[in-house]
């Protein structure tokens, strides 16, 4: 069995395994004293993004990416539940290599990583307090990995789409009157038989408009 094989099941069965223990934390939460109303709105948020590479990305970026952005949409179903789309991208800078030819010409050959996760996400809040919210969240979606190399012609551009499943934790903090939003999560592109894995943490630092 395959590395990559392995990992995907060990990261269904761990995926499957948080699910009900979020929902009976969540529940536990909704029945105790009401969110400030702050907290009980919808939430528009949107941030700026940095994210490490794992696994196989590891190997093909070149290092910690700092551009990035994520935008998500939070619709509140209970006072410890909501869901709604969230999309992010990410590029990762060029990796470059020196090859040398037969015929003794050096050439530089390079690409770069474009990531976009689109996809819906559920947050279960488990702590309140009248300036803090916590949760914990897990997402499913797609995600389209767009590489451009210089070789073997120059330009190539080259799209792969992955089935996504993520797992995040985050805060929103009152500051004033806007809340400041913090996350960190974890995307997972699962491999398939045409194509490897990826694996990404992200981590963002935006605002939030209740709504």
């Amino acid at each position: 069995m395959s590395c990559p094989t392995r990992f995907t099941r060990l990261f269904s069965i761990l995926f499957a395994a948080i699910v009900p223990l979020v929902f009976s934390v969540a529940s536990s939460q909704a029945g105790e004293k009401k969110f400030p109303k702050w907290m009980s709105r919808n939430y528009l948020s949107t941030g700026w993004s940095s994210a490490a590479p794992l696994w196989h990305t590891f190997e093909q970026a070149a290092g910690i990416s700092f551009i990035g952005a994520e935008l998500s949409y939070q619709i509140r179903v209970t006072d410890a539940l909501s869901v709604g789309p969230d999309v992010h991208w990410q590029l990762f800078d060029a990796v470059s290599k020196t090859i040398a030819r037969p015929n003794s010409a050096v050439i530089n050959d390079w690409h770069e990583k474009r990531f976009l996760n689109a996809g819906v996400t559920a947050h279960y809040y488990f702590f309140k307090r009248d300036t803090m919210l916590p949760y914990l969240g897990l997402g499913i979606g797609g995600l389209r990995v767009r590489e451009k190399r210089e070789l073997p012609a120059p330009h190539t551009a080259d799209s792969v789409w992955h089935i996504s499943a993520a797992s995040e934790i985050g805060m929103y903090i009152l500051h004033g009157r806007i809340p400041v939003w913090f996350s960190s999560r974890l995307i997972v592109g699962i491999p398939s038989r045409k194509t490897g894995g990826e694996m990404m943490t992200f981590f963002t630092l935006g605002i939030t408009v209740p709504n």
